[in-house]
C-alpha cells in the first residue's frame, strides 16, 4: 500500500510537471486537479493510516517521540490532547495516577504505565502480532527484541480509538510478560 501510494505521489508530481509545461505553451488551455482522501489519518511521512493496528502502532510510537523530545509533555497531558485515544482510556489512567499520588507522594508512578516499564525502545515499536477478533494487539521494539507491549483497541462511532495499552484497561493475564 505505501509503495501505491509513492507510486501515486511520483506520477501526480511528474503529470503535475507536464501539465505545466503545456499550459506555458498555450495560454487557452485549462486543467483541473484534483486529489479525494477519505477516513485516512497521514503521518509526517505521508504514511497512510487507516488500519487499526496502524492506528496502534502511531499511538505508540507518537508516544515514543513525546518521551525522547525535550519538550516532553507530562503524560495526562500528551494523552488528553491526542485525538485517538479513548475516554475510558484517559480516565482510567487518570485514575491510576492519582491512586500512585495518594499511596506514595513523594514517588507517584515510578514506572510508565503505558510502557509498562521504566525503559523504552527509544527507536519505536512495529507490529508483532494482532487479533481483529478480539482487537487486542502486541507491539514490540524495533531494535529492542522482546520488549512487548499489549495493546487494545476499540471502535466508536465507526473511528478507531486506543483503548487500553500497557497497564491502562489491559487484564492482568493479557499484560505483556516482564
Amino acid at each position: 500500500m505505501r509503495y501505491i501510494l509513492l507510486l501515486l505521489l511520483s506520477f501526480s508530481i511528474l503529470s503535475f510537471s507536464h501539465v505545466k509545461y503545456e499550459e506555458d505553451i498555450s495560454e487557452n488551455i485549462n486543467y483541473r486537479v484534483s486529489i479525494e482522501v477519505t477516513n485516512r489519518i497521514f503521518s509526517s511521512n505521508l504514511e497512510i493510516i487507516n488500519t487499526p493496528s496502524d492506528i496502534a502502532v502511531k499511538f505508540i510510537n507518537d508516544y515514543v517521540e513525546n518521551c525522547n523530545s525535550k519538550e516532553r509533555d507530562e503524560i495526562m497531558s500528551w494523552i488528553n490532547n491526542y485525538p485517538k485515544v479513548s475516554q475510558t482510556f484517559k480516565e482510567e489512567l487518570e485514575e491510576l495516577i492519582l491512586e500512585a499520588e495518594k499511596n506514595a507522594p513523594e514517588i507517584g508512578l515510578d514506572f510508565d504505565p503505558i510502557f509498562d516499564a521504566q525503559d523504552y525502545p527509544d527507536d519505536g515499536f512495529k507490529l508483532s502480532n494482532f487479533d481483529p477478533t478480539t482487537n487486542y494487539l502486541t507491539v514490540e521494539g524495533i531494535h529492542w527484541e522482546g520488549f512487548y507491549i499489549t495493546m487494545k483497541i476499540k471502535k466508536y462511532n465507526n473511528e478507531w480509538f486506543i483503548d487500553g495499552c500497557g497497564v491502562i484497561n489491559i487484564p492482568k493475564s493479557k499484560q505483556a510478560k516482564r
